[in-house]
């Protein structure tokens, strides 16, 4: 998912730019790479079991 766009799984995340792992929760938006501040895409790492089981 792009930086800008809303959290529709919540779970774990790593940016592309900088490996930096962060959680969002669902309907929250993604944000720059909180390292570089550049616009990343985030890669889901890990989804909460909440979120799965829906």
């Amino acid at each position: 998912m792009k930086t800008g766009l809303d959290v529709i799984h919540e779970g774990l995340y790593v940016s592309e730019c900088c490996l930096q792992t962060t959680r969002f929760a669902k309907d929250q938006t993604f944000t720059r790479c909180p390292k570089c501040s550049a616009l990343t895409v985030w890669e889901v790492i890990e989804e909460d079991e909440v979120t799965q089981a829906a």
